[in-house]
């Protein structure tokens, strides 16, 4: 029988729900728009784990129910800190992202029309295309393997 881990190592579970906290509002454009912000703060500078284990841990998150971000969020975080790990995964990246919503939708009726906003989003719009346009390069690279070779 597989053993389920349940650490509680409080420092690391502040440091993940930190990390995932801090991209969450970041992220315009879901899951694979966070890509390689969580690359570079996952496998380059907290060095948690490897391009290849990040690659299968983001397809996996695809192939489940649910949002990917959130997916991600939760299959890293077991990663490096079992239940306990995706748990604060999970909250870290939900809350902003849900707090932001609220204060858009209270502000929606007011804003809808305004010049500035509307010229914001559109100018995020090419950023998203960017993020994901280089998450696919990057995962392109580590998952597309030549066996003849």
């Amino acid at each position: 029988m597989n053993k389920i881990n349940i650490s509680l190592n409080v420092s690391k579970i502040v440091e993940i729900f930190l990390i995932f906290f801090k991209i969450s509002p970041v992220t315009f454009g879901g899951g694979f728009a966070m890509i390689p912000i969580l690359e570079k703060e996952i496998v380059e500078k907290k060095k948690w784990m490897d391009h290849k284990k990040m690659a299968d841990i983001l397809a996996a998150s695809q192939s489940v129910p649910g949002a990917g971000g959130v997916n991600s969020a939760i299959f890293i975080g077991y990663h490096v800190n079992g239940i306990a790990g995706a748990l604060a995964a999970m909250i870290g990246i939900v809350i902003p992202t849900f707090v932001i919503i609220l204060v858009l939708a209270s502000l929606f009726n007011s804003i809808q029309d305004n010049h500035y906003i509307q010229a914001t989003l559109k100018g995020i719009r090419p950023v998203i295309v960017s993020l994901i346009a280089v998450a696919v390069i990057k995962m392109g690279k580590v998952s597309l393997v030549d066996k003849m070779a």
